[in-house]
C-alpha cells in the first residue's frame, strides 16, 4: 500500500481510533515523534502531525524514486553505449584482420615480383654490356651499312662492281680489299670533280670508314696530311674546277687522298680548291 492510500484512510474515524490504540500500546516509542505529539495525542491534531510526517517522507521517497529512475536510465544508456562499443570493436577487429590478411597476401605476391625485378635488372646489365661491346667493336660496320643504304639507286648500281654482296659482312669484305679501296676512291674522286652527285658526302664518308678498316691490314698506308693554307702541289694534289686561283694556298680539301707513309709516295692525290 502506498503513502497516498494511507493518508486517505487516516481521514476515516475507524482508522483514527485504531491508530490511537496502537499508539497507546507503543507508548515507549513516543519519543520518536515530535514533542507536541508526545504532550497531546488524544485529539485529531495528533493525526494531522503524523500525516504531515508521512507526507514529508512520501516527498522524500518520490525524490528518491526519481533519482533511482535517472540512475536506471543512465545505466541503460551506459549499457547501450557498451553494447555499441563492443559492436564497433568487433567491426574494427574484423577490418583489421581483413587488412592484415591483405597485407600478408600482398607481401607474398611481392616476393616473386622482387625476384623478377632482380632478374630483369641483371638482364639489363648483361644486355648493356653486350650493347657496349657491339658499339665498341661493330659501330663502324653498322654506320657503313647505314651509309650504303642512304645512297641512291643509281650510285649503288655504279658501285655494284665493287660491292657484290651488300650485307654488312659482304660490304666489309669487299670494301677492305686493296683493289676495291682504290676503285672506290676513284669513283668518289670522279663524282667530286664532276660535282653533280648528291651522294658525294656519303660516298666520302663511306670511303673513310673502309680506309680505316683497310689500314689495319696495311698500316704503312695513311690518308694524306693536307690542310687549308698548305701550298698547292701538282704532284700531291688535284685542283677542283671550282677553284678561284690556279696556284697558291689550298682553300678546302674536297677529298683526301692517301700515301705510303714509309716511302712518302702519293698513291691517290687529294682533291682541293684554291
Amino acid at each position: 500500500m502506498d503513502v497516498e492510500t494511507i493518508l486517505k484512510a487516516m481521514d476515516e474515524d475507524s482508522v483514527k481510533a485504531k491508530i490511537r490504540e496502537i499508539v497507546a500500546e507503543k507508548a515507549d516509542d513516543l519519543q520518536l515523534l515530535p514533542e507536541p505529539l508526545e504532550r497531546n495525542f488524544a485529539d485529531d491534531s495528533e493525526l494531522e502531525v503524523i500525516k504531515a510526517v508521512l507526507q514529508d517522507k512520501d516527498g522524500e521517497i518520490e525524490s528518491l524514486n526519481k533519482i533511482i529512475e535517472k540512475l536506471k536510465s543512465l545505466l541503460g544508456l551506459e549499457k547501450d553505449a557498451k553494447e555499441k562499443a563492443n559492436v564497433t570493436v568487433e567491426l574494427l577487429s574484423t577490418k583489421v584482420d581483413g587488412k592484415t590478411q591483405a597485407i600478408h597476401e600482398l607481401k607474398s605476391a611481392q616476393e616473386p615480383l622482387l625476384e623478377d625485378k632482380k632478374r630483369l635488372e641483371s638482364d639489363v646489365i648483361t644486355l648493356s654490356q653486350k650493347l657496349e661491346f657491339y658499339r665498341d667493336n661493330f659501330s663502324d660496320d653498322l654506320q657503313i651499312l647505314e651509309l650504303y643504304g642512304r645512297l641512291s639507286e643509281q650510285t649503288r648500281h655504279s658501285l655494284s662492281g665493287i660491292f657484290k654482296d651488300t650485307s654488312v659482312q659482304g660490304l666489309i669484305a669487299c670494301g677492305i680489299q686493296e683493289k676495291n679501296i682504290s676503285n672506290l676512291w676513284d669513283y668518289a674522286k670522279s663524282e667530286t670533280v664532276n660535282g653533280n652527285n648528291d651522294d658525294i658526302a656519303n660516298l666520302i664518308s663511306l670511303f673513310n670508314f673502309f680506309f680505316k678498316r683497310f689500314k689495319l691490314a696495311y698500316p704503312m698506308l695513311s690518308l694524306q696530311d693536307v690542310n687549308p693554307g698548305d701550298s698547292f702541289d701538282t704532284q700531291a694534289h688535284i685542283k677542283h674546277s671550282s677553284s678561284i686561283n690556279t696556284s697558291g694556298s689550298i682553300n678546302q680539301i674536297m677529298l683526301h687522298g692517301y700515301v705510303n707513309s714509309k716511302t712518302g709516295k702519293v698513291i691517290k692525290p687529294s682533291v682541293v680548291t684554291l
